[in-house]
């Protein structure tokens, strides 16, 4: 192998970069996205609980061992 006489080493100035800055900026982001994961999971069970409100009793008048089943409870 040649070697690259125009290869230069790029020095090192001693400034690191801050990871705690990078870091917080992450868990930060983190946070947002949890969330924002539970505020849809709620209006996602908020809207099946209103759904199973608006079809529970045409499911239960449509189905006729729902009837039974009721007049067994109530015996």
């Amino acid at each position: 192998m040649k070697a690259n006489a125009g290869f230069d080493l790029k020095k090192v100035d001693g400034a690191a970069p801050d990871n705690s800055i990078v870091l917080n900026n992450v868990k930060q982001q983190n946070e947002k996205f949890n969330k924002d994961k539970m505020d849809a999971y709620m209006a996602l069970s908020k809207a099946n609980q209103n759904e199973y409100k608006t079809l529970s009793p045409k499911i239960k008048a449509s189905n006729p061992e729902a009837a039974k089943l009721k007049r067994k409870l109530k015996v």
